[in-house]
């Protein structure tokens, strides 16, 4: 996922990411997976599946800072300023060394 997502081969990120998914049976990794395909969908221009994936990780690992910021990126490509400026504020909360 992440070599494609470095050529900007974002269908094939997912896809790859989707599959890791599936092969995360332990679902150890699936909050990092889940936002990296949040990723993936937001630069392919999906961003409410993107959102989707970053809320799924979310529920998993609420303390992620990189996880706030990119639903915070998901809220602003869905014209949500309110929510992404909640997202960016709890971020800063949790790192104020982040770049929000």
């Amino acid at each position: 996922g992440n070599e494609a997502y470095g050529r900007a081969d974002y269908a094939a990120a997912e896809e790859s990411y989707s599959a890791a998914l599936r092969a995360d049976a332990a679902e150890l990794l699936t909050p990092v997976l889940r936002g990296n395909r949040a990723q993936a969908r937001l630069r392919a221009g999906v961003p409410v599946r993107a959102l989707q994936d970053v809320e799924a990780a979310l529920a998993l690992d609420a303390t992620s800072t990189r996880l706030l910021l990119r639903r915070a990126a998901c809220n602003l490509a869905l014209e949500r300023g309110e929510e992404a400026e909640a997202d960016y504020r709890a971020a800063l909360a949790l790192d104020p060394e982040c770049e929000a």
